[in-house]
């Protein structure tokens, strides 16, 4: 009753009702901006742990693939080793059957020449 004996303090008190809407209104405003910052920050901890999960994962593949790389490099090098000890044994039984095919001739040509000379000594 008061108040609307007195009309500069029903405005006064309008005001301030006004001013107190308004200032609900402000912080509800900043409340949802905090909400929407804090999804933000929530989604890009989520992109940089994902990122940082990925370089992990890229950096384990590129260890595992310099592991295979070297492990590659050694097989290889094996294998070089092997072909030239194989290559190696080949040209030693080579020599060797061409060792054993001139002391075929070799022989093979002294009998000739024994059976010329025991031509020769009947004639």
């Amino acid at each position: 009753a008061e108040l609307l004996a007195d009309p500069a303090l029903y405005e006064r008190c309008q005001a301030l009702a006004d001013e107190i809407d308004h200032g609900r209104r402000e912080i509800m405003s900043k409340e949802a901006r905090v909400a929407e910052l804090k999804q933000e920050l929530e989604e890009r901890g989520e992109e940089l742990e994902q990122s940082k999960i990925a370089q992990e994962h890229g950096a384990a593949c590129i260890g595992a693939l310099q592991h295979r790389a070297a492990l590659y490099e050694h097989q290889n090098a094996a294998n070089n080793k092997q072909f030239e000890k194989s290559h190696h044994d080949m040209c030693l039984k080579l020599a060797q059957a061409q060792l054993e095919t001139c002391e075929a001739l070799d022989t093979v040509g002294a009998k000739k020449l024994d059976a010329l000379a025991l031509r020769r000594d009947e004639l």
